[in-house]
């Protein structure tokens, strides 16, 4: 199971594996970050990284708290609080400091898992143009700071300004960008439907937080506010089948 970003929204996610019977034992849960932030529960949230098969990129916000921990002029603590990172001055220090740890050992800036014959990318927010998926893994090869930060908090190819496939992988999930619904870009699924303004004003007509289980085929679900979870159509498996 991928999930977009779930941004504090514990209990929304629990419902959500609940009813796709999700098994601690058998399923692996993959996050494409932003696990924190603007829902009720972030340590909860960050907390499920301890659990087997649990894994997670890094996403914007989490690299906020970094930022936020070890600044001492209080300026990144100041724009991490008014982007939801106010949970965290409630928190006791042992428990900040365990988020420290938990987001510094357990998220990477990318993940990736094979599904049937295909391999599956994982990123935040987006692929530089300019690098090729095998990059990533090349002996000796340092990915510049610039590239990372665009896949923190790029939104150049859901946003139609950059076209054409990743290359050196079959799709990468991304989230980051809240959309109204799921969309498939090329070969990017962006799968953040706005699992952070579900408990606020919004210009989308229903936030959500959305999740691809990856089955016999890719089935996409959502649960909404008040636990409705519903099936959506996507265009991944059609993609293939081209």
């Amino acid at each position: 199971m991928v999930f977009g970003d779930v941004h504090g929204q514990y209990s929304s996610l629990m419902h959500l594996l609940q009813y796709l019977n999700y098994q601690n034992t058998e399923d692996q849960l993959l996050f494409v970050g932003d696990l924190i932030d603007r829902g009720a529960d972030s340590l909860a949230c960050l907390e499920l990284l301890h659990e087997q098969g649990v894994y997670s990129c890094l996403g914007n916000h989490e690299q906020m708290a970094l930022d936020s921990i070890k600044d001492s002029s209080g300026l990144m603590h100041e724009f991490w609080s008014a982007n939801g990172g106010w949970w965290f001055d409630a928190l006791s220090e042992d428990k900040q400091q365990r988020v420290e740890a938990l987001i510094k050992d357990h998220m990477a800036y990318t993940l990736e898992f094979h599904w049937q014959n295909k391999r599956i990318g994982l990123v935040h927010a987006d692929f530089p143009e300019d690098l090729n998926w095998h990059d990533l893994h090349k002996p000796g090869v340092e990915i510049k700071k610039v590239h990372l930060n665009q896949m923190l908090w790029s939104r150049t190819r859901v946003r139609g300004h950059v076209k054409g496939a990743v290359q050196g992988i079959d799709l990468v999930v991304a989230g980051h960008t809240m959309l109204e619904q799921a969309e498939l870009s090329d070969n990017m699924f962006f799968l953040d439907t706005g699992a952070a303004a579900m408990n606020r004003k919004t210009e989308l007509s229903q936030p959500r937080l959305s999740v691809l289980v990856f089955g016999k085929e890719i089935n996409l679900y959502s649960i909404d506010h008040i636990g409705e979870v519903r099936e959506h159509p996507h265009s991944i498996n059609a993609f293939w089948s081209e």
